[in-house]
């Protein structure tokens, strides 16, 4: 049984769908739950399988719904499946970034001692384990500190404490059985910010640099860097990817700008989140989806920009968990010079939970301007304008 799949994207993201379809590629989609309407009119086939913790079910499944055909490239769209594609393309004989640097790219605690061990600027860490202690993470990572799952993404179920008392309660927040998944890691005082890089052969394509403008919230592209800065901080990238072996595909490096220079934070080897791809298609004129599927088609090298030709900035949406009671200025908002596109996906009545990562967001406000200055003035007139009130926690508790 044939199936005439070309490539198997890992996760869902409808940009990368959108790409595949624009390069006439089939697509299997292999996700750990059922595809949404919209992926399912771009997609030849579906697996359901799961993407970590059960390498031999995902495996199987993947064979059975391609039958005798053999994919020319594996992609994968989120942190999730990054270890998933790795196993993928070694089952069938495809090029990329394979097991081993798959790992070392998804476990922190590995990442880091690869990149220490280079001499790069790193962040200190502490693995923990069921006998850790509060007062073990405080002697050996100081004040503040954040613990965070070794393979975590973003800032999904990170622990931020200030105190020893905080870091205790952090410490009990984690079942002992898990402890082993979690590490702790010294708070670093600087700008936090990243580079997103496409890479073919082990050659550094195009680098683009991303300012947090509001971490977690709102980014602009390409950050606006001082000569002598920019210089120090791209060469740390590639010190980075050449430090874990990386020879293929699309990386996201965050780190921290410091007053005794850059330090690096972590790096993946996928695409990044944030709506970052958004912006970087924006602003270089490119589709970036495309390229990170043309890097793993047959090795390929595609055409990328040589620099951005304006700037762009993107500010995701989430007033915090409760009860939506007004939504107003959203056409002010669009009246702001430079404003490209607001989406607000909430109304009055609308009840929100926590806010676990950019994927939870009610929308955005995408900007775009000649240089960053002008795109982070308007990018903040326009947010200014959005008023998305909630009603008072014991309204909301009163309507339970």
């Amino acid at each position: 049984m044939t199936t005439g799949i070309d490539l198997v994207l890992v996760g869902y993201r409808p940009g990368a769908l959108h790409a595949a379809s624009n390069l006439g590629l089939s697509v299997l989609l292999v996700e750990d739950k059922p595809p949404s309407a919209s992926a399912r009119r771009r997609i030849v086939r579906a697996v359901q399988a799961p993407l970590e913790g059960d390498e031999a079910s995902l495996l199987a499944r993947t064979r059975e719904a391609l039958g005798d055909d053999v994919p020319r490239a594996v992609v994968s769209a989120g942190e999730r499946g990054v270890l998933a594609a790795a196993a993928l393309r070694e089952a069938f004989g495809l090029g990329g970034i394979d097991r081993e640097t798959a790992w070392r790219t998804r476990d922190k605690p590995r990442m880091k001692q690869a990149v220490r061990a280079a001499g790069i600027p790193c962040t200190d860490w502490l693995e923990l384990d069921t006998t850790t202690t509060p007062a073990d993470l405080v002697a050996a990572l100081g004040l503040p500190l954040v613990l965070k799952e070794r393979t975590g993404s973003g800032t999904r179920g990170l622990i931020r404490a200030r105190s020893e008392d905080e870091v205790a309660a952090g410490l009990a927040s984690i079942p002992a059985e898990q402890r082993a998944r979690w590490m702790g890691e010294r708070f670093v005082h600087g700008a936090e910010m990243s580079l997103e890089s496409f890479i073919a052969d082990g050659q550094i394509l195009l680098v683009n640099p991303t300012e947090y403008y509001v971490t977690g919230f709102a980014n602009i592209a390409p950050a606006a860097l001082p000569e002598k800065e920019a210089a120090v901080i791209h060469q740390l990238n590639a010190d980075v990817i050449r430090a874990l072996g990386i020879r293929r595909g699309m990386t996201h490096l965050e780190l921290y700008r410091t007053a005794d220079g850059p330090v690096f934070g972590e790096i993946a080897v996928r695409p990044p989140g944030g709506r970052i791809m958004r912006l970087l298609r924006r602003v270089y004129d490119f589709d970036p989806w495309r390229a990170v599927i043309e890097l793993e088609l047959d090795g390929g090298v595609p055409d990328l920009p040589a620099q951005a030709s304006r700037a762009g900035g993107v500010w995701m949406l989430h007033p915090g968990p409760g009860k939506v009671r007004s939504v107003c200025g959203l056409a002010a908002a669009r009246r702001v010079l430079g404003v490209r596109k607001l989406v607000v996906r909430v109304r009055a009545g609308k009840v929100l939970a926590s806010r676990s990562g950019t994927g939870s967001d009610v929308g955005w406000l995408e900007v775009r301007g000649r240089n960053r200055d002008q795109v982070a003035e308007r990018m903040q007139r326009a947010y200014d304008q959005i008023q998305i009130t909630m009603l008072p926690a014991a309204d909301v508790a009163g309507d339970a």
